[in-house]
C-alpha cells in the first residue's frame, strides 16, 4: 500500500499498526512528521523500546537483523528505524533489508528512512520487498497547482480560516517550501487564534517575521551574497535549527544546480527543466545568478562535499563540527571561489 504523509497520519489517528514502513522522498517536512506519527502510534500501542541504526561506511548489517530477531529487555513492543540517507545499502545491506521483510512482526516494527529515490532504484529487490511487506509513505511536496489546496488544509488543522486570496497570498510568499509555510501557518495561529485571516494579514505576518529560515540561507547563498548568507548561518545556529535541515537546504540547492549545469553549459534554455525540477520563477533568477558565478565542473564537487557532511551531520560517519563544514560550503556557494584545502576540509568535516 502506498500513502501520502497526510493519508498515513489520518489512518495512524484510527488506530492500527503495520509491521513495516518505508519513507522515501525528498521533502523533509512530509517525511519528519510521518516518522513522528508512527512513533507516536508505536508508543499508543505500548512499544517502549526504540533502536535507531544509521547506515554508512563500514555499517555491520548484520547488527539489523541481530536487533529483528532480539527480544525486547522489557517484554514489550519494540520498533527499528534504519536511516539509509543514500538510498543505496549496498549487496550486502539489500540482502539484510529482505531478510529483515521477513523477520519484521508486531512485536517488532520496522522503519526504513530514505530520501528520494532515482528510477533504477525503484525496481532494486530490496525496494520491492518493502513495498510487498508493509506501507510505502511518499513524502513529495504538492504540485504547484495544489500547492493552494495544501495550504488550506493545513490551515484548518492549525484552526486558520483563510480566505481564498490569503491562501493564494501563502503559498506563492512559501514559493512551494512547505516548512516555511507551516511555520508561517503557526505563526498565524498564534497572531489570530479565531476569526477569519486574510490576505493583508498573512502579508503583514510573513513580511514582519524575524525568525531565520532555512529557505533564506538557500537564497542568500544562491545571491552570491556572502554576508547575508553567514549571517542567516549564525542566526540558524543561535535558534537551535537542528543541522540536519541545514543540511538538506544546501544539498538541495547543489542537487538543484548540478541538473540544471549542463544545460546551462551547452547554452539551452532552463524553462523545461525549471518547470520539472518544480523551480517557482520567483527563484529561477537565483539559480541563474549561481550558474553564471560558479564553474560548472566545480558544482558536483561542491555536492559532493555537501553529502559528506551530510553523514556527519547524521551520525553516519565521524567528523569535525558539521556548521563549519556550512560556513565552508556557503562561501563556496556564494562565492564562486574554493579557498584552498576547502574540499578537503569540508570532506572531513
Amino acid at each position: 500500500m502506498s500513502l501520502t504523509s497526510a493519508a498515513l497520519i489520518a489512518q495512524l489517528e484510527k488506530g492500527g499498526l503495520a509491521p513495516i514502513y518505508f519513507l522515501s522522498g525528498d521533502e523533509p517536512l512530509g517525511r519528519i512528521e510521518a516518522l513522528d506519527a508512527i512513533r507516536a502510534a508505536a508508543r499508543r500501542a505500548g512499544a517502549e523500546e526504540r533502536v535507531v541504526l544509521h547506515s554508512g561506511t563500514g555499517f555491520d548489517w548484520g547488527q539489523l537483523e541481530a536487533e529483528l530477531a532480539a527480544r525486547s529487555l522489557f517484554g514489550s513492543r519494540r520498533w527499528i528505524e534504519l536511516d539509509l540517507p543514500t538510498g543505496k545499502p549496498g549487496t550486502e545491506g539489500a540482502k539484510a533489508i529482505v531478510r529483515a521483510c521477513e523477520l519484521a512482526s508486531e512485536d517488532c516494527l520496522f522503519i526504513v528512512v530514505t530520501g528520494r529515490l532515482e528510477k533504477e532504484q525503484q525496481s532494486a529487490r530490496w525496494v520491492q520487498a518493502l513495498k510487498a511487506a508493509g506501507i510505502v509513505v511518499e513524502c513529495r511536496a504538492p504540485e504547484r497547482a495544489r500547492l493552494p489546496e495544501w495550504v488550506r488544509q493545513r490551515a484548518q488543522r492549525a484552526g486558520l480560516r483563510l480566505t481564498p486570496e490569503a491562501v493564494t497570498v501563502l503559498a506563492e510568499r512559501s514559493e512551494g517550501n512547505l516548512f516555511a509555510c507551516a511555520q508561517a501557518l503557526q505563526h498565524l495561529a498564534l497572531l489570530y487564534p479565531a476569526g477569519e485571516v486574510d490576505a493583508a494579514a498573512v502579508l503583514a505576518a510573513t513580511g514582519d517575521s524575524a525568525r531565520f529560515s532555512v529557505f533564506a540561507l538557500g537564497d542568500a547563498a544562491l545571491a552570491g551574497d556572502q554576508v547575508r548568507a553567514l549571517r542567516v548561518l549564525e542566526g540558524l545556529r543561535g535558534e537551535g535549527t537542528e543541522g540536519v535541515l541545514v543540511s538538506w537546504s544546501l544539498r538541495r540547492e547543489l542537487r538543484v544546480l548540478a541538473l540544471l549545469a549542463p544545460l546551462a553549459e551547452r547554452g539551452r534554455a532552463l524553462e523545461q527543466a525549471f518547470a520539472r525540477l518544480r523551480i517557482w520563477p520567483a527563484r529561477q533568477g537565483l539559480y541563474r545568478q549561481a550558474l553564471r558565478r560558479l564553474p560548472a565542473a566545480r558544482i558536483p564537487e561542491l555536492y559532493a562535499a555537501a553529502l559528506a557532511i551530510d553523514r556527519v551531520v547524521k551520525g553516519a560517519e565521524r567528523g569535525t563540527d558539521p556548521w563549519d563544514g556550512f560556513t565552508w560550503l556557503l562561501l563556496a556557494l556564494a562565492g564562486g571561489r574554493l579557498r584552498e584545502g576547502l574540499l578537503a576540509s569540508a570532506a572531513t568535516a
